[in-house]
């Protein structure tokens, strides 16, 4: 602990230097999850007072529930947070495992140096603040010294299970062996979600069935005693300590919470040795050999390779992963619930796209230093703007894909159509914005070339990215009074030109400005 102590000082220098640059304040992941992280305290807050009151009156059953809700949300914050920000094995924001591994460091020490990496963190202070409010309720129990230690305890076991987690998916990720198995195992947990779409829920007399063919199986009873989800409601750990604080079964349930903080800890500390012992470039096997670049014939000879780049640093990332897990989750749905179609198909798009905003928003995001290479090319601006832009419209069409194909299935053509319009005119008028703030809005410390190592524009811009889809639902539901399909197909065709108008008018002045802005930071290069 005395070396994490010494080292804070300039944890804390480090962070906040980061933060006064510019442009760090408006990146899309730091703003937006601490708004996040905000509102979320917010609402623990007022779980954790409506539980008190529950609790100290005649609805002790009902503060319990809050209170464990409430330790549920705490726990999956533990979990988000650190992957939404990176703050564990991202550059300049905490723990770098293969760097810190080259220093005659205990595992002790490289924890210690890990959790203060993550104190000098505003986001971490707002879930510190909201992990202690929601075991405020903890005082108003039968057992309130028990209860207080198991949710203690439950906090140590989430932060360092999450951490755990993270060092392993952070590894596994920086692969393309690691990317594929981290998909294969989220399309298999995603498995009980179909079962769950292909049954049916029922309530007959205050109780809660699912059915699923012919056989029907207890939920809830109207009381909430027994029920197959009451029974899994003993395995989580925030019935553990509710029950610790309740005096049920209290040294059984703070056992078992001591127990998940002893193995969190020894997976962490495995985690973190695995981590330092074999890098995460390990993981991706033997070294692939360079592969020639092909050109689609579709394409030009001068477009075509660079299209083929950016479609290799594309789906090496984990929106892509994302974006494929969605559509095929999408496709599953409408396959086994085809009354689900009218929604599923232009919601799945929706979330597809929202996804993959960040894309167009931050152009050069992915080049790197590698970004003032453009300017040695035999290319104009126009065709290295448009090279990305084609290649961020094939990732889209990619991953919308599956959910098209299952609406043509089940014979929602017009649907499917609309969808389509809609897409197109969205992604164009993102593409737009993005490429003017790609160009314009680099950060202080990469004044010689375009890579803000932030999602330009901010949090600001994903939002109006998100707004841009209430144009083709405006234009959807007007066109629709008219009574027929051929109404909104109309009115999205019509959407969809005029943006496709806006785009190739503002291409051009893009690459205008992509040369331009080549052209000073060349000169100043040259005077430094």
């Amino acid at each position: 602990m005395a070396v994490a102590i010494s080292l804070l000082p300039y944890m804390w220098k480090a962070w906040w230097r980061k933060l006064e640059q510019k442009g760090v304040w408006h990146g899309a992941n730091t703003t937006m999850v601490m708004g996040m992280a905000f509102f979320g305290f917010i609402g623990i807050m007022v779980g954790s007072i409506v539980a008190i009151k529950s609790m100290r009156g005649d609805s002790f059953a009902q503060g319990l529930m809050i209170l464990e809700a409430n330790l549920s949300a705490v726990m999956m914050g533990w979990f988000l947070i650190p992957i939404m920000v990176g703050s564990t094995t991202a550059e300049g924001r905490g723990l770098q495992p293969t760097r810190m591994g080259q220093f005659p460091l205990s595992n002790f020490d490289l924890v210690s140096i890990g959790l203060m990496s993550r104190l000098v963190q505003p986001v971490y202070w707002i879930l510190l603040g909201a992990s202690l409010m929601a075991l405020l309720p903890l005082l108003a129990c039968p057992s309130p010294v028990l209860g207080s230690v198991a949710g203690l305890l439950f906090l140590v076991f989430s932060s360092m299970l999450a951490w755990s987690v993270e060092l392993f998916s952070s590894a596994l990720f920086t692969s393309r062996r690691g990317r594929e198995m981290m998909m294969v195992l989220a399309l298999l947990l995603s498995i009980p979600f179909f079962g769950i779409i292909m049954g049916d829920f029922s309530t007959t007399d205050g109780e809660i069935f699912f059915s699923l063919g012919d056989r029907s199986v207890l939920l809830f009873n109207e009381d909430g005693s027994s029920g197959l989800l009451t029974q899994f409601r003993f395995l989580s750990p925030s019935v553990w300590v509710s029950s610790t604080a309740e005096g049920h079964h209290g040294l059984g349930g703070l056992f078992l919470v001591c127990a998940a903080a002893v193995l969190s800890s020894g997976l962490a500390l495995f985690s973190l040795r695995r981590v330092m012992l074999h890098p995460p470039s390990s993981l991706g096997g033997r070294k692939s050999t360079g592969r020639p670049i092909g050109v689609p014939r579709f394409l030009s000879s001068e477009v075509g390779p660079m299209v083929v780049k950016e479609l290799r640093y594309l789906t090496r990332t984990l929106d892509h992963l994302m974006g494929v897990s969605m559509g095929l989750i999408g496709l599953a749905w409408i396959l086994i619930r085809p009354d689900h179609a009218l929604y599923v198909l232009p919601l799945g798009v929706m979330n597809i796209v929202f996804n993959e905003s960040a894309i167009p928003l931050n152009n050069f995001g992915l080049d790197g230093p590698g970004a003032d290479r453009y300017r040695l090319l035999p290319l104009s601006g126009r065709q290295i703007i448009l090279a990305k832009n084609l290649a961020y419209f094939m990732v889209v069409a990619v991953h919308i894909a599956p959910l098209i194909l299952a609406g043509l299935l089940k014979g929602e053509a017009m649907l499917a159509l609309v969808t389509i319009l809609a897409t197109m005119a969205v992604c164009l008028l993102t593409t737009v914005g993005g490429n003017m703030a790609s160009i314009n809005s680099p950060a202080l410390r990469a004044f010689f070339n375009f890579d803000s190592k932030e999602q330009t524009g901010g949090t600001l811009a994903l939002i109006l990215a998100a707004l841009l889809w209430l144009l083709p639902v405006g234009v959807y539901f007007a066109m629709a009074w008219m009574g027929t399909w051929w109404s909104p197909v109309l009115g999205m065709a019509v959407l969809a030109g005029i943006a496709l108008l806006v785009y190739r008018a503002t291409l051009s002045s893009a690459g205008q400005q992509f040369e331009q802005s080549s052209e000073k930071m060349r000169e100043r290069l040259s005077k430094a």
